[in-house]
């Protein structure tokens, strides 16, 4: 129960967050600095070739933005495929009806039809907008769950999961269980770090383009404190509240979990 209340906030704390400084800061490096009329990321790297101009520089820089945008493609790709028979799930158990494959292939072309509206309104019409109301949403949710749920345990469980991973942070972060072979630290990890590392060129263009202004110091806080607390706190409150119930034995979520999958889990 310790671990399992921790490890959420380990795989998706400052691990996380930090994975997208880099590219965060070389963008926004050429996009104010050096006053750059581009936002790929090939033009960021393209410092590290030196001053001299070579003729493989060129394909190079493709070659950059063409695994760039495979990159993308595979973080978006694994976003949706744990995301939509959640969701999916969730509404047809609102409405009453079965989880069929039409059901998903709704809600994944309501979901584009959302996205792309937003990303073709532009940034502050659109996606800034969209961002601010998700956030209200979730914090309402969250205060609602935190104050209706098991508040003292959730309190109890998150000082308990903030020691475990200053504690053990080096450890897990080196953890490949060479002896029992479980294949935890493979199979969630090092599945997460590859899943940070798609997403970190779309992320370092998206927090590039909303930093303008502000200093080096300013963007790494912002990203690796602020970041990293809203996705622990979902999981203190979340994870706390799952725990008690399947401690309490109110639900056997762990039975469901194996027998039907996340979805029936967390409908």
């Amino acid at each position: 129960y310790d671990y399992a209340h921790m490890y959420g906030q380990f795989h998706w704390g400052p691990s996380a967050w930090m994975m997208y400084i880099p590219a965060t800061i070389a963008i926004a490096y050429v996009l104010y600095v050096k006053k750059g009329d581009t936002t790929r990321v090939s033009t960021a790297c393209a410092a590290a070739f030196g001053k001299r101009e070579r003729k493989w520089h060129k394909y190079a820089l493709i070659l950059i933005d063409i695994f760039v945008v495979f990159g993308i493609m595979g973080g978006i790709g694994a976003s949706i495929g744990l995301e939509i028979p959640v969701i999916s799930q969730i509404i047809s158990t609102m409405i009453g009806t079965e989880n069929t494959m039409g059901m998903k292939l709704l809600t994944l072309l309501v979901l584009l039809v959302l996205f792309g509206g937003t990303v073709y309104m532009g940034l502050d019409k659109g996606i800034q907008k969209l961002s601010t109301i998700n956030i209200y949403v979730v914090l309402v949710f969250l205060g609602i769950m935190f104050l209706v749920g098991p508040t003292l345990y959730i309190i109890d469980s998150e000082i308990n999961s903030v020691g475990m991973l200053f504690s053990n942070f080096i450890r897990m972060s080196t953890y490949t269980d060479p002896n029992v072979q479980s294949g935890f630290p493979q199979t969630w990890t090092m599945f997460y770090w590859g899943w940070w590392l798609a997403y970190m060129p779309v992320m370092g263009l998206f927090v590039a383009r909303i930093s303008r202004g502000r200093t080096i110091r300013q963007v790494i806080t912002g990203e690796v404190i602020w970041g990293s607390l809203g996705c622990m706190s979902f999981f203190a409150v979340m994870g706390g509240y799952s725990l008690y119930l399947q401690k309490t034995g109110t639900i056997d979520l762990v039975s469901i979990l194996n027998e039907y999958g996340q979805e029936a889990a967390i409908t």
